[in-house]
């Protein structure tokens, strides 16, 4: 599944691990995606992720 984000997105890694747009994210990493920015996500252990989106997410 990918996720399209109209407005961006922010997001920090509060526990464990994610793969997020081809990058490898461990607790305490941040990252940005810009307006219209498609991704999917995948965790091979889990993890918590704060998200901060300024608009509805599009799920594809």
């Amino acid at each position: 599944m990918a996720l399209n984000h109209p407005a961006g997105e922010e997001l920090f890694i509060m526990e464990g691990d994610a793969a997020i747009a081809g990058a490898r994210l461990e607790k305490g990493d941040y990252l940005y995606t810009p307006p219209d920015f498609k991704h999917s996500v995948k965790s091979e252990h889990g993890c918590i992720i704060l998200f901060v989106v300024p608009e509805e997410v599009e799920i594809l």
